[in-house]
């Protein structure tokens, strides 16, 4: 099976288990295909944010935030960009960052995205950089 594929329904599977922060334990995605993946995924979600119909908005911000924070990671771990050692603690942790961003900059909420989120992830020890990161979106958004 592709791996954007793999990707796709292990987001959605970790979603309707609201237990993201055990199953954040992805294999080596390509960079090129991360960036693929958000942006056709960016460029179908656009359509449903721009009608008055309940699409669904959540879902997929939290399946894009954590595209971006997978990106992210690989910009920073691989050896062909910086090529730092860190733990895959960090992945997770920028996945979670990556969820808050995109999410407060289009529903443009920060303390409430913070919370549904720090709910989701259950990391208590993020909610400072996430409202932080909210903050930062929030205020490039506008």
């Amino acid at each position: 099976m592709n791996s954007i594929g793999t990707y796709y329904w292990a987001s959605s599977a970790m979603l309707e288990d609201h237990s993201v922060h055990g199953h954040l334990h992805f294999e080596h995605i390509p960079l090129w295909e991360l960036l693929m993946f958000v942006a056709f995924f960016y460029t179908f979600f656009l359509p449903s944010y721009g009608t008055n119909l309940p699409a669904g908005l959540f879902s997929p911000g939290i399946i894009m935030g954590i595209a971006y924070g997978n990106i992210a990671f690989t910009i920073l771990t691989d050896k062909n960009y910086i090529g730092m050692e860190v733990d895959n603690v960090l992945k997770r942790k920028l996945m979670c960052l990556g969820c808050c961003s995109i999410i407060s900059a289009y529903v443009r909420l920060k303390y409430s995205v913070c919370v549904i989120l720090l709910e989701i992830f259950q990391d208590w020890e993020m909610f400072l950089p996430m409202l932080w990161c909210a903050f930062c979106a929030n205020t490039v958004a506008d």
